[in-house]
Order: C-alpha cells, then sequence, then structure tokens
C-alpha cells in the first residue's frame, strides 16, 4: 500500500501542476487581451463635463436668457418608492406631496425640484440612509431674469438628468439649438476599486454656446405682457422696425412661466398645461390667423391704387351701412363725405366696402398675396401660420357648389369673411406701408 501511494503522489502533484500552468497560460496568454481591457475599462473613467448655454440678449444687450448655478434634485423612483421616503422628500423640498408623485409617475432618474435651498439639499446630503435613491447635484442650468414677457418668442429648454444635458424645445431655444448649447467636454480619469479619482489622464474643456443677440426690446416685451394681463386678453402683440423687418415686439398672451420646464414635466404635467383652456404654449403672434378687421384696409386702399386707380380726394357718403341687394354691411358710425384719409381715420366700412365692390375679389386677393399674406412668413422661429384668402383653394375648401357670392368682395374688403392673418403678417403690411412699398423680412436675430 505504501509503495502504491509513493506511485501514485507523484502522478497527482504532476497533474495538478499541469492544470495550474494550463490555467495560467490561458489567463496571462490566451485572454491577456480582453483582461486587459476589461481590467483598463474598470480603472478609468470619462466624466462628461456639460457646456453652458449661451446667454440671449436684447437689442440693447440686456440679458434675456442666462445660465446659473443651480442645486438639483434627482431621484430614481424604484430606489423611493416607500410612501415614508416620499412624504418625507416633499416636506423637506418644500412640495406638496401630490406634485412630487406626479413627477415620479415614471420610469428612470427625474428631476423632481431645480433651484433647491442649500439647507434642503444639505439635509438630504447628511443622511442619505433617510432618502435612498435621491441624489444632489450642482450645474449651470438655463435662468430667464423675467420668464414670462418673451416666453413665446424665446421659448424654453428641458433638462435631460441621463445625458446631463438642455436642449431647446420651442422658440429661439429650438431653432437655434446648436448655436446655443455649445460642445460638451470631458476628463478622463482612474478610479481605484472604490470609485474615487485617483489620476487625471486628459481633460476636453467644455465650448460654452454662442451669444445670441437679438432685434427684441425688452422693455416692450414687459410693457406689452403687462397689458395683456391686466386686461384678462387673449391675443397677440407684434412691432416691427419697417426699415429693416427686425422684430421689437412679439408677444402672445397669455403667456407662461419658461422655468415650468426647467426639470421636464411628468405625464399628469403636461397635461395640465396642453390642456389649458388658454392654450399657453401656442404663440398667437406667428401660429394662429384671425380676422384682421380694419387693419385689412390698408390693403384694400393698396389694391384700389394698383388695379382700379385710386382717387384719394373722391368722396364717399357713409349713412352707417353698405347695401348691396338685400344684405347689408354695418358701419362703426355714420361718418357722412369721407375721402380716403377721414375715411382711414375714422375706418369707415362703407368707403371701404365701395372700394372693393368696385375693383373686385380677385384685386384684393393678388395686392394681399404681393404683401405675403396667405403665405407663412419666413422667421427664424418656424411654425408660423398662412392665413387664409378668398382664393380659388379656399372656395374649392369651402363651398359645396363652388360659387362666389356677391359678398365676397365685401367681407375681403373690410378683413372679414374668408380674410385671416396672425398679428406678424399685419405687422408686415403696416411696415409696408409705412416705407411706401417695401416689404420687409421679419427677423429676430
Amino acid at each position: 500500500m505504501t509503495d502504491l501511494r509513493l506511485a501514485v503522489l507523484p502522478t497527482l502533484t504532476g497533474v495538478a501542476l499541469a492544470a495550474i500552468a494550463a490555467r495560467l497560460w490561458y489567463v496571462q496568454i490566451a485572454r491577456a487581451e480582453s483582461l486587459k481591457e476589461r481590467a483598463t475599462h474598470s480603472r478609468i473613467r470619462t466624466i462628461p463635463v456639460p457646456a453652458p448655454r449661451g446667454a440671449i440678449l436684447d437689442r440693447d444687450g440686456r440679458k434675456l436668457a442666462d445660465v446659473r448655478a443651480e442645486l438639483y434634485v434627482t431621484v430614481r423612483p424604484r430606489l423611493a418608492a416607500d410612501p415614508e421616503v416620499r412624504a418625507r422628500l416633499a416636506g423637506v423640498l418644500g412640495m406638496r406631496l401630490d406634485r412630487l408623485l406626479a413627477k415620479l409617475d415614471g420610469g428612470g432618474r427625474v428631476v423632481v425640484q431645480v433651484g433647491t435651498p442649500v439647507a434642503a439639499a444639505s439635509r438630504i446630503a447628511e443622511r442619505p440612509d433617510l432618502f435612498p435613491g435621491v441624489e444632489i447635484a450642482s450645474r449651470a442650468l438655463r435662468h430667464y431674469p423675467d420668464e414670462f414677457s418673451a416666453s413665446h418668442a424665446l421659448g424654453y429648454v428641458t433638462f435631460d438628468p441621463e445625458a446631463e444635458e438642455e436642449s431647446g424645445r420651442s422658440g429661439l431655444e429650438a431653432a437655434l439649438d446648436d448655436r446655443l448649447k455649445g460642445r460638451p467636454g470631458g476628463r478622463t480619469i482612474a478610479v481605484d476599486a472604490r470609485g474615487r479619482a485617483v489620476r487625471e489622464f486628459a481633460a476636453t474643456p467644455a465650448r460654452p454656446g454662442e451669444p445670441l443677440a437679438t432685434t427684441l426690446d425688452a422693455d416692450l416685451q414687459k410693457l406689452a405682457t403687462r397689458l395683456f394681463a391686466r386686461r384678462g386678453y387673449r391675443g397677440a402683440a407684434v412691432a416691427l422696425d419697417p426699415r429693416t423687418g427686425e422684430v421689437l415686439l412679439s408677444v402672445s398672451a397669455p403667456v407662461y412661466g419658461q422655468s415650468l420646464f426647467a426639470g421636464g414635466l411628468s405625464r399628469a404635467e403636461w397635461a395640465a398645461v396642453t390642456d389649458h383652456p388658454g392654450k399657453p404654449l401656442l404663440d398667437r403672434a406667428t401660429g394662429s390667423a384671425y380676422a384682421p378687421g380694419s387693419t385689412f384696409k390698408i390693403v384694400t386702399a393698396l389694391a384700389a391704387d394698383v388695379h382700379g386707380g385710386l382717387d384719394p380726394s373722391a368722396r364717399v357718403y357713409c349713412d352707417g351701412a353698405f347695401r348691396l341687394g338685400r344684405s347689408r354691411f354695418g358701419c362703426l358710425g355714420r361718418h357722412g363725405s369721407v375721402n380716403l384719409e377721414e375715411a382711414t381715420a375714422k375706418s369707415c366700412n362703407v368707403y371701404f366696402a365701395t372700394l372693393g365692390h368696385r375693383i373686385g375679389r380677385e384685386a384684393i386677393v393678388r395686392t394681399a398675396r404681393a404683401l405675403g399674406l396667405g403665405t407663412k412668413p419666413s422667421t427664424e422661429l418656424g411654425g408660423e401660420t398662412a392665413g387664409t384668402l378668398p382664393d380659388e383653394r379656399w372656395l374649392a375648401r369651402s363651398r359645396a357648389d363652388g360659387r362666389w357670392l356677391p359678398g365676397d368682395a365685401i367681407n375681403a374688403s373690410i378683413g372679414q369673411g374668408a380674410v385671416s392673418a396672425s398679428a406678424m403678417q399685419m405687422a408686415v403690411v403696416a411696415a409696408t406701408a409705412a416705407t411706401g412699398g417695401t416689404i420687409p423680412t421679419p427677423h429676430y436675430v
């Protein structure tokens, strides 16, 4: 038996050594490259360095949009599913619990608050055991000194905490996002087993976004916004420099606060905004068409001058209504005998209806189209409306019998009926009249 053990032991030892040698060969030679790559990746981290967005300025260099260092709170809903944790977090952040729960109605990592006070952030950071899944971070985020008066023209941005970046979603913020967002940088570092940085290999600095100088006047924006709010009106106001087409003022009411979107909206919050009866996200200055009414009388006068040989001194008698067969088109008053200047000052429907009846619908449509009506104005924003004119396309879409009515020219002459236009389009018409015929191209930048 002793001899057998002496014979077997060297054999087993040789087999074991051969297995160890084979394993060493496999690890050190056969899989050397893949294991080296895995080890390198476990030690090397690339940390993104976000680029702050470029400032947006008004025509005098005043900041309409800037960036500001902000503390913000993110939550991973699955890790913070305990109702006690959520109630505790709402209390520390000073938020209503139902609002916090609405923001947590989704997956992934969500921003629940931007601009968190230092005291609240400290309480969360000091007791991570009480706030599982909750993180505090800081970075430069979009800030609006006045988040209401230019909200439609500028638009808004949203922040994606997973990608650590902001992106424009409407207005100039969206249209010129590539210019405003800059180029992110990054740091390549080595970390130890606990994830602590021990060495930096390379760093690429972030390139901030370019500043954007706009044509807007901050004082005019604030004034128009305040006047709309005082009256409770829905509508729009646009003002252009007629010489250049620069948009001095572009306000849509009701307004919305741009900070509302800073951390993104939950489904419930988004529904509340989009279902609001005032449609605050709609840019009525460029994206809605209305009956222009008496402002359209400029077009009628120009059409009569071009197509009908307008005599500005010729008089028309206004007794309070224009009559065509059995139809009666009322005026704003009884103006008596008026010429072009007096009819314009008094906005006399009878005078301009008389012009429209004489020159006809087609002359009015041709002149309106030459002034840019019926087509979308070309600005940096996009999303403009073309409005409508009483042309063949409108007739085919609106009337089954395909017939024009005698009153169509009368309605068109005073900006009613099938005529609709945006505030931006009518500002172009007014600017064209102011320059004596030079049609400006409206622009914000």
